[in-house]
């Protein structure tokens, strides 16, 4: 039997019985899926058996209180999910008991359940895409006894092969920047990890040693994957490595056979499950340096399967929701570094109302907050210039008192004209002037042509807002043309 027949026959029992972990060989060689990162610390998603020993799919606070059951179907129900607003699980269940495997969502509290699929053979280890979309899983190949890596719309529509790996292929898990999915690839001897972008192109190796990977899980900035390796026979451990597969280290850790690892949303922990020396299989949570390592749930029934929740719409705090940059240009990176804007608290998009195109503020101080784009004030114009994309009023948080910051704007929809100057709104004096040394340049993201500046500004220096060396600097800009027919003043600010 293949590994990935043996998988469904395990996962098939576990629906029907309840049974969480299956303590034989194969159930030691095969993976269970670790869940998709969050990227706020919300609830936790998991499965037990529920009195008539089926599995069902509860939640919790992050501590393990408040335990509440969400689905009471007939029917075993694994595999739990947040949709990436919270509101929303998608998760695996067996509806007629016959080994077919299907997907479903259903609302947070467990209500309004959807059957996605409707296979003659099984749909396992749904997760959402960073923008909430599209869900990748793992799919049996009607033709053959192995599996691959699929994608279909949020509503189980347009279903795309995307692997094609020679010994089948398992466990999707996406890149916050959507771009790529990182996936279970068996090289005929081992699990290895690898990577593939998400329209099927490229697949490529993360991993080639001797020890079966299970379940990989990206970091909610990208920059990190966590995953679980058999260091020792029949024995996995919590491993963690840089993006690229490189700076692999496994973590100090009590428990033993952890499986289903994945990111708190704040990227300060993982989560997974394992035994601990009890009598049951539980969920721990563990600092990303290994240490406090804390049981979150009790050592009274097997529990398995962990999910954060993505508890706030606006993950990096920057004043804009998350489904407003998740849906910016270049798959919600629109700043063309990597990664996804939404985990990132120095890099704001957003949606120019003035244009209605995508707008971007990038600094390299440690926050950006109040960042907003209008008209200019009604009562004081800036007589001498025009400015196709309004003002952008924003506000950085820098490390250091008196720190020079580096800010870049990206225009999108906006051609580069070598008219373009960045002017400074001064909100007490009502007047503007140019800033000098602005750099303006075009560039290209993701297809997409845009107009980008580049200027530097001091905290307390004579263009921060609020002349204090204070750690905080505040600059309305925005990017201007001389008016046609009117003088160059390069102060303007005349009350109407």
């Amino acid at each position: 039997m293949s590994k990935i027949a043996n998988y469904k026959a395990i996962l098939y029992k576990m629906l029907l019985v309840g049974v969480i972990v299956i303590l034989s060989f194969a159930a030691l060689t095969q993976r269970q899926p670790r869940h998709a990162y969050g990227s706020s610390n919300g609830r936790i998603a998991y499965v037990h058996a529920d009195n008539s020993s089926i599995a069902q799919i509860y939640s919790s606070n992050a501590d393990g209180s408040d335990e509440q059951q969400l689905t009471h179907n007939s029917f075993g129900s694994v595999e739990p999910s947040w949709s990436p607003d919270g509101s929303k699980i998608v998760f695996a269940a067996d509806p007629n008991n016959d080994g077919n495997v299907q997907i479903f969502v259903m609302y947070a509290d467990g209500t309004d359940q959807v059957n996605l699929t409707s296979d003659n053979t099984f749909n396992i280890e749904p997760k959402w895409s960073p923008d909430g979309a599209k869900l990748a899983f793992t799919h049996a190949d009607d033709n053959s006894s192995l599996s691959y890596i699929y994608t279909m719309d949020a509503n189980g529509s347009n279903r795309t092969k995307i692997t094609n790996g020679a010994n089948g292929d398992m466990s999707p898990a996406w890149n916050p920047n959507g771009m790529q999915l990182l996936y279970t690839c068996p090289d005929g001897t081992y699990d290895q990890l690898c990577l593939v972008n998400a329209d099927g192109a490229s697949p490529s190796a993360l991993t080639s040693d001797a020890q079966d990977h299970d379940t990989g899980a990206w970091s909610p900035d990208g920059t990190q994957i966590a995953f679980t390796a058999n260091i020792h026979p029949y024995d996995h451990h919590l491993t963690v490595m840089d993006a690229n597969g490189s700076n692999m280290h496994t973590l100090s850790s009590v428990n033993y056979d952890n499986r289903n690892v994945g990111w708190s949303p704040d990227g300060t922990k993982l989560i997974y499950d394992g035994f601990g020396g009890g009598s049951f299989q539980r969920i721990y949570g563990i600092n990303t340096d290994g240490s406090n390592e804390t049981a979150i749930t009790p050592d009274t029934q097997d529990t398995s399967m962990p999910s954060w929740q993505i508890f706030s719409n606006d993950n990096d705090g920057d004043g804009i929701a998350n489904a407003t940059e998740s849906n910016g240009p270049n798959h919600g990176d629109a700043n063309g570094d990597g990664i996804t804007d939404t985990y990132q608290r120095q890099i704001t998009s957003l949606v120019n109302p003035i244009t209605n195109n995508y707008q971007v503020l990038q600094s390299d101080c440690t926050a950006n907050s109040g960042v907003s784009t209008g008209s200019l004030p009604a009562s004081y114009k800036d007589t001498a210039f025009s400015y196709p994309e309004g003002l952008t009023n924003f506000t950085l948080t820098c490390a250091a008192h008196g720190q020079t910051a580096t800010v870049t704007l990206y225009y999108y929809g906006l051609a580069d004209s070598n008219t373009f100057v960045l002017r400074k709104y001064n909100t007490t004096t009502h007047t503007y002037q140019t800033i000098p040394g602005a750099i303006v340049s075009s560039a290209t993201i993701g297809g997409q042509t845009l107009t980008k500046i580049t200027y530097q500004i001091t905290d307390g220096g004579p263009l921060d807002q609020d002349g204090a060396a204070n750690g905080t600097i505040v600059d309305p800009v925005g990017i201007a043309s001389p008016a046609v027919g009117a003088p160059s003043t390069g102060l303007g600010g005349t009350p109407l």
